[in-house]
Formats: structure tokens, sequence, C-alpha cells
């Protein structure tokens, strides 16, 4: 299996760029705000409960697909600098590491204009992130969230004025990534099968 291991600042277009790389590679999307979603339903976001339950589902979930054989997973994180960041990927280096799983780090970062013009954009409203000027400049005055992860080998990519599909190619081209077969059964008409439920 690889790994990419998207990061960078909210509204540099993470998940627009890992769904983009889905489409061409045929990897699997696990973007962080899923595990912030899924426990911040039930726990208090930012307490220590909160940042050890999503920590270990991540782990958890990119060490079973390992196991599984998943062909490659990109993984989405806003890396902060933090010392629970840090332990997070370092963990999670490790665990790849016994599974003899690649990671390829992507940096994204655009500029401060760039960034409050993309968190107002609509498809960021379906999770909990960033959507407007104000909740940016909060989190801006908060954390650092430009920092590189000085400790790993990062492809950077200034995607200020790049199409997420260029931005897509361009981590393919760097790290290698065949592109996926066009499926042979497109156009023939698929059996559905429907479940009581």
């Amino acid at each position: 299996m690889r790994l990419v291991f998207i990061y960078g600042p909210p509204g540099t277009g993470k998940l627009t760029v890992a769904k983009e790389l889905s489409k061409l590679t045929g990897y699997k999307v696990f973007h962080n705000h899923l595990t912030i979603d899924f426990v911040g339903s039930l726990i208090e976001n930012e307490t220590r409960s909160f940042v050890v339950l999503i920590s270990k589902y991540r782990k958890e979930l990119i060490s079973y697909a390992a196991r599984a054989n998943v062909k490659g997973v990109i993984f989405t994180f806003g890396y902060t600098h933090r010392p629970e960041d840090d332990r997070f990927v370092k963990e999670l280096i490790r665990l790849m590491s016994r599974h003899k799983v690649r990671i390829h780090f992507v940096k994204l970062y655009c500029s401060l204009e760039k960034l409050r013009e993309r968190v107002r954009g609509y498809d960021r409203k379906m999770y909990n992130k960033a959507r407007s000027v104000r909740m940016l400049n909060r989190i801006l005055s908060t954390y650092d969230v430009f920092p590189d992860i000085k400790y790993v080998e990062s492809l950077k990519i200034d995607n200020t004025r790049l199409s997420p599909g260029k931005t897509a190619r361009m981590i393919m081209e760097h790290y290698r990534i065949r592109r996926q077969a066009k499926s042979r059964v497109k156009g023939r008409k698929m059996k559905r099968t429907y479940h009581a439920g």
C-alpha cells in the first residue's frame, strides 16, 4: 500500500485535491474531518479524550487498510506543530514502517488572500470546517498552521493559481504513482440488487 499524506492550512484545498488524486489513481480518500466530526458528535472538541480518540481511530483505520492490502490511501491532515500532532505523525510513520507502507508527504500552501476566498466555499459546510473568514482568522491567531513537518521530506506545492487536477497530477508525477486503468465494464449495464433495511 501507498499512503499519500496531504497537509497544510485550512482552505488550501486538501480534500478537493485528494478527491482529484483519487479519481486518477483509484486510491481511497480518508480525510481528517471524518474522525473529527465522528468523535466530536459525542466528545467535546480539543479535550484530552477528543485528541486521543481521533488519533486512535485514524491509526487503526489506516493500519487496517494496510493489512487488507488496499492499493492506496490519501489522508488529509491539518498539521499545527503541536506535541499531539507530532506524536501522531511519528506514531503513524512507525506503524506504516511495520506494514512496509510508503508514505508520500505533500504540503499544500497558498496565499492568505486565496485562503480567505476558499474557506467560503459551499462544500466546506458539509463538515465541521472553518467556513468563514472570521473562523479562519480565529484559527490563524490560535495555531501555527503553516509549518513544514521538519522530520520528513515533503513535496511542497503552492496551489494559489493551480487547479486541483493539476495539483493532483503534480503529486502523481513526483511520487511516480500510476494512473488507474480505465474500467473495462464501463458502459455495461450493472445488475442492481436491493436489500430491505
